[in-house]
Parts: C-alpha cells; structure tokens; sequence
C-alpha cells in the first residue's frame, strides 16, 4: 500500500484537495470537441493560440504549490500539451 511519509502528509492532503476541488475543469474546455471518426476518436479545438508548439510544454511543479496549480490550470483551459514532473519536497 502506498503511503506518504508523515512529514509529508500536509502536503499530500493539500495537494489532494486541490486535485479535487479544479475536478472536471479541464473537460469544460471552450472550443474542445471530440468525436468518432472510422472506429478513432479525433479531438479538436478552437482555442487560442492557435499555431500550438510542435512538441508539448513541460512543468517541473510541486503539487502543493498554489502558483503550479494555477500554470496547470492555465495549460488544462488553453488546451495545450504538456508534461508535469513532480517534484517532491526535499528532492531538488
């Protein structure tokens, strides 16, 4: 079983709870639509910007971080591609 260690059980908690309160806001994104296209599922989107970066955007975040959360948050409601990496407290 997974478990945090108990010095970083704050910040799991608070992370979770921000996780959980932005639930769903990336699938109320203005533009996307999807659809069912010869058996595959094809996504589009009219959101700005629109020329996207050719390769996805990368977010070095702490999850309890309020400013991390909110450039996720940004990147989930502009569409854009991305990959996160943790970084947990301790391991910079």
């Amino acid at each position: 079983m997974l478990q945090p260690s108990p010095d970083m059980l704050v910040d799991t908690i608070m992370g979770a709870v921000g996780t959980l309160a932005r639930a769903g806001t990336a699938l109320a994104v203005s533009g996307y639509s999807a659809s069912i296209q010869d058996g595959k599922v094809v996504e589009e989107s009219t959101t700005l910007p629109t020329a996207r970066p050719e390769l996805p955007l990368e977010l070095y975040e702490f999850e309890s971080c309020p400013f991390c959360r909110k450039v996720r948050e940004a990147l989930n409601i502009l569409d854009l591609d991305f990959y996160a990496y943790p970084c947990p407290k301790g391991m910079l």
